[in-house]
């Protein structure tokens, strides 16, 4: 049930055009460029807002998205871009952070290069970060995205293999309560309210989702 339940959660991400290895420089406009523009500005509101209204120009059909998330718990928010094809393959996740101009803390993408999204967030302060699950070859994989030391920080938290008549779950962190959180932050029923919702970079968006915030 929970793996139609993402797979529904995903198709819904495509179509408002949202979108685990790290850092993959060595793909051609993976990421935005950070020094296309001046990021410097009074408030961290203005530097994004003048970072997403100049990011470069993407190839034809391919989209950016972007969400504001704090996921180290301190005051500023990061700003999360996501870059993605039109069938939302080859996505990549990008989280920038403010401390006087925008910069760069990390990329992310499963090991498929398909749909980065259908991120899962706790209410619970002790995990600010972003819950996500991917599947391939009839496995579930569940995995962590935080911020630590100005560092986004992947970790694969545990597997649940769906090939045989019984489901076998395998721990791969030793982190048992962060296991249980991503447990609990997938619903088994169609619940989207803890649902990282991303949005499409226009000026409307931007002026809604960066600038009214205080």
């Amino acid at each position: 049930m929970r793996k139609i339940v993402i797979l529904i959660t995903l198709m819904v991400l495509f179509t408002i055009s949202t979108g685990c290895a790290l850092n993959r420089k060595d793909k051609p406009n993976s990421s935005p460029s950070l020094s296309s523009i001046n990021t410097e500005a009074e408030t961290w509101q203005n530097a994004y807002t003048a970072f997403l209204k100049d990011l470069p120009v993407l190839p034809d059909k391919s989209t950016y998205s972007f969400a504001l998330r704090n996921l180290d718990n301190e005051e500023t928010p990061e700003l999360l871009i996501i870059q993605q094809d039109e069938n939302a393959l080859n996505a990549v996740l990008t989280v920038y952070a403010y401390n006087g101009n925008v910069h760069k803390i990390g990329d992310y993408s499963n090991q498929k290069e398909s749909f980065v999204g259908g991120f899962r967030f706790s209410n619970k302060l002790e995990f600010p970060g972003l819950f996500e699950c991917w599947w391939g070859g009839g496995v579930e994989h569940y995995g962590y995205l935080s911020v630590k030391e100005k560092q986004l920080v992947f970790e694969d938290l545990w597997r649940m293999n769906l090939t045989s008549d019984t489901p076998q779950k395998t721990e791969i962190s030793g982190n048992k309560e962060l296991i249980n959180e991503s447990i609990n932050v997938f619903p088994s029923d169609d619940n989207t309210d803890n649902l990282l919702e991303m949005h499409l970079v226009n000026n409307e968006n931007i002026d809604k989702i960066i600038q009214k915030q205080p």
